[in-house]
């Protein structure tokens, strides 16, 4: 189905509104600055010029090659040495803006072949969605971790032999990118196992799986080389930290504004779930706190400048109106699929998001989780929000979801006053 000139309008407004959040962000990380995550990969991709992959800089033992590789790519010594004392390189948001959104076309325009619907909904949902757009501009993976994630899905949209083996490829470099990432390789093997219970494509899903290890293996090469380690994953693992912080804490912030930097959550569920017959309770509350906390945007960019941003009950009632809308637009959509004919090619795309969202949901409940773990999952609830929107309601539909965003606000102001106090304690 080709696009209409009226789509080619809304995709121009779209992709113009997300260059204008793109540049402004831009603007404003050039007068707040990061730190800690954004430095370390700053740090790696010059080492990396200096030394090449098998650099010993103790960043290559924590940090996966590919986004450090990426800067390395893109930027000069002397812009990456700027990084390194504040200073923001243009050439960061433009490339990965670029990046983010030809993913994003590529998924818009397979979805052509599901209705103008399905194209609106991604164009302004994508497009559309600030959460995730503020992202392009940090030196962060997260952005190209969703491009990887649009490109993956626009490939099972397109159901050919080529374009799975190629998601498979796309699959294995986000990992490399970040290994949270792994959700992305769960759900497509979600995909591919349905796909030999249906067709028994043996000779697609052995070349996936061949172009699945293709990034992987610079990774290995350089924690054999480097580390006298053969794992996939970085060489210092911080996983079990990341649990041990995760029932301690309800979430996790980098504050810039004045004092410590770590800003944690307080547990509300640990203390008695430690010592009594209630940690099982305590088990299932702080998992549930971490999924919650893991789509809330408290704040709106990842390092804290501002502990108490004018526009946060403004922005938390739309994060979390999202969310509602979203959730009940899915739940609509796979009811409705449930009562039709039996489950085919056509659906692998769905059912791929379906698993990546609750693998990056379950990974979520038991970390420490930040913000910005969260965006994957926002990122696909925008286009499903956007399409929510476009529905005819029951009126009282609206009841449960002024009561949920309510809570929720209420919720993510107690754990943010919570956290501001302890900085102080």
């Amino acid at each position: 189905m080709p696009i209409s000139l009226k789509a080619n309008i809304g995709f121009a407004s779209a992709l113009f509104f997300a260059a204008c959040v793109t540049v402004l962000t831009y603007l404003y990380l050039r007068g707040h600055p990061g730190c800690c995550d954004a430095v370390s990969y700053a740090e790696l991709a010059a080492a990396y010029q200096a030394e090449g992959l098998l650099t010993k800089h103790f960043m290559s033992g924590i940090r996966t090659y590919a986004y450090p590789l990426f800067l390395a790519s893109i930027q000069s010594r002397e812009t990456l040495a700027g990084e390194l004392s504040g200073l923001h390189d243009v050439r960061v948001p433009i490339f990965q803006f670029l990046i983010f959104s030809g993913a994003a076309f590529t998924l818009i325009k397979a979805l052509t072949e599901l209705g103008a619907g399905a194209v609106f909904a991604a164009t302004f949902g994508i497009f559309g969605n600030i959460f995730v757009l503020v992202f392009i501009s940090h030196r962060l993976g997260e952005a190209l971790s969703i491009a990887c994630l649009f490109a993956v899905t626009a490939c099972i949209v397109r159901d050919r032999a080529w374009s799975l083996v190629l998601a498979a490829f796309i699959a294995g470099l986000a990992i490399m990118i970040r290994p949270a990432n792994f959700p992305i390789a769960l759900g497509l093997c979600a995909v591919f196992l349905f796909r030999l219970a249906m067709v028994r494509d043996w000779r697609t899903v052995a070349l996936a799986a061949f172009a699945l290890a293709l990034p992987v293996v610079p990774q290995v090469w350089i924690n054999w080389n480097v580390h006298d380690i053969f794992t996939l994953w970085p060489a210092v693992s911080l996983g079990n930290q990341q649990i041990v912080w995760g029932v301690e804490n309800a979430k996790y912030a980098t504050n810039l504004s004045g004092g410590p930097a770590p800003m944690f959550y307080p547990n509300p569920f640990f203390a008695q779930g430690a010592h009594s017959i209630l940690f099982y309770v305590a088990g299932v509350g702080t998992a549930t706190l971490h999924i919650f906390n893991s789509v809330t945007v408290d704040y709106l960019f990842p390092y804290v400048h501002d502990l108490r941003p004018w526009y946060a009950v403004p922005m938390l009632i739309a994060n979390h109106g999202l969310v509602f809308l979203a959730a009940a637009t899915a739940l609509r959509l796979l009811r409705g699929r449930a009562v039709k004919v039996a489950l085919g090619l056509q659906d692998q795309w769905w059912i791929f998001l379906l698993i990546f969202v609750c693998a990056t949901c379950g990974l979520n409940a038991i970390v420490a989780v930040e913000s910005r773990f969260g965006l994957p999952v926002l990122a696909v609830l925008g286009p499903l929000a956007v399409y929510g929107a476009s529905m005819r309601w029951r009126t009282w539909v609206a009841i449960p979801g002024l009561v949920y965003v309510f809570l929720a606000v209420c919720l993510a102001l107690w754990q943010r006053e919570a956290a501001i106090a302890a900085l102080s304690s």
